[in-house]
């Protein structure tokens, strides 16, 4: 089965992953005292350590700082939490795919909408910080959708290799946290890109990540958006990432049942 066959088919099962992804977000938060609060209440924390540091301790001169850093930690949570449960999403589920015939990359899926629903609950503290700075909205905000569908392929495909290499090699999600904590300070999470040392700007903003973070700034503040040319690589590499993801995947999956 080719990959566009198999992208029909996920849709057919529409109603069993609304079904998984809200036991993912019931287990997530189980015996939790503040529930669903802490998709909001996470992100806000983040921000506060690190405007205190930066602006604080460091001194890091950024205007409206802390609007900035909410919205690049937004950004950058999106992938790092979905990565981090994305990796474990086969393995966690294992019963269930041994038990019911079901595309397998219907639990990757779950994880990173999951995660997205976070994300949109987390933009109700965006955008009071917006409020309270008063700044202006301009009409990139019309551009955050496409944004997020991006940024969205973008993830998946990074969770479909790593949730069947996790399967294979459990090495994969001890190195998962190693790779995000170096991927996190090679992206303009904390500081803007236009920092980036000259001599080096071209081959960082090759990072999909740099040009998502940034591309937030610009639907929600704003700010200038990265080349044209940045943007339009970073397109052409999260198809490629989704799209070899699925197909990966698809090739692999018997392999990866005779493991799980």
């Amino acid at each position: 089965m080719n990959v566009f066959s198999r992208i029909k088919m996920l849709i057919k099962y529409n109603d069993l992953l609304r079904i998984i992804v809200t036991a993912n977000l019931k287990e997530k938060y189980l015996g939790s005292v503040l529930g669903y609060f802490w998709s909001l209440l996470e992100p806000l924390l983040s921000m506060l350590i690190y405007l205190f540091v930066f602006s604080v301790i460091v001194k890091f001169k950024v205007e409206n700082y802390s609007v900035f850093l909410l919205t690049g930690i937004l950004s950058w949570n999106f992938l790092q939490i979905s990565t981090t449960t994305g990796v474990t999403s086969l393995t966690r589920n294992f019963n269930l795919i041994r038990k019911v015939k079901m595309p397998r990359e219907l639990f990757p899926l779950a994880d990173v909408i999951a995660r997205m629903i976070e994300l949109l609950l987390s933009l109700i503290f965006l955008l009071l910080f917006i409020t309270y700075y008063q700044i202006s909205f301009t009409v990139n905000i019309f551009l955050f959708p496409l944004i997020l569908f991006f940024q969205f392929l973008f993830i998946y495909g990074v969770c479909l290799f790593i949730s069947h290499l996790n399967v294979l090699f459990t090495d994969v999600q001890r190195l998962q946290g190693v790779i995000m904590r170096l991927w996190f300070y090679l992206t303009p999470v904390i500081y803007p890109y236009s920092k980036v040392p000259a001599k080096i700007y071209h081959y960082y903003m090759l990072n999909p990540m740099a040009v998502f973070v940034s591309l937030y700034r610009t639907a929600f503040l704003g700010t200038p958006p990265p080349e044209a040319q940045y943007i339009i690589f970073a397109g052409v590499v999260t198809l490629l990432i989704y799209f070899s993801g699925m197909a990966f995947f698809l090739r692999n999956e018997r392999i990866m049942l005779k493991f799980i």
